[in-house]
């Protein structure tokens, strides 16, 4: 559900301008069921060549006893040709410091490196036109249209997936 949102509000914010803004800030909250988990802040910051997205996810009602802290999720990288292309990737919850969970991405070597819970690792296979979790929202705000089939590589801040988006009719925000 929260890609969704995101999704919307990107391709919302594309629509609205024909040129990629300097700064936008989305603020939306966050349902499911019916039930109100909490308010999420992204904001969408570029400077020159580089960029910085940020989405601060926080609890409320009874959900906050559980869940006290936030979470932060952060990409910075470079706005070129194609859109994002990230080179750093970190998830952060308050409450928990401990489990920052980094991602680096060397494009001139294809590799991506972790770091969570004072462990490292690394992979090598990561292929032009990856995103990270946030980024992959907000890339969409570079095409010319939405395409009805998109597949793409997701870095986290502790593993690689593929991810594909169909377009489909349907649905309300």
């Amino acid at each position: 559900m929260l890609k969704f949102l995101l999704l919307a509000a990107a391709l919302a914010a594309a629509t609205a301008q024909a040129a990629v803004p300097l700064q936008m800030t989305v603020v939306y909250d966050l349902y499911r069921n019916g039930l109100k988990l909490g308010q999420v802040t992204d904001t969408f910051t570029r400077s020159g060549s580089r960029y910085t997205l940020t989405s601060e996810a926080r609890a409320s009602g009874p959900l906050k006893v559980l869940w006290p802290g936030n979470i932060r999720l952060e990409s910075t990288g470079e706005v070129t040709r194609q859109g994002l292309r990230p080179t750093q990737f970190q998830h952060a919850r308050s409450d928990a410091p401990h489990k920052l969970a980094t991602a680096r991405l060397h494009w001139g070597q294809r590799s991506i490196a972790w770091a969570y819970k004072g462990e490292t690792w690394s992979a090598k296979g990561l292929k032009p036109g990856a995103q990270d979790q946030l980024s992959q929202l907000y890339q969409f705000m570079f095409a010319p249209r939405l395409p009805a089939d998109f597949s793409l590589q997701v870095v986290s801040g502790r593993d690689l997936n593929d991810y594909r988006y169909a377009r489909s009719d349907g649905g309300t925000i």
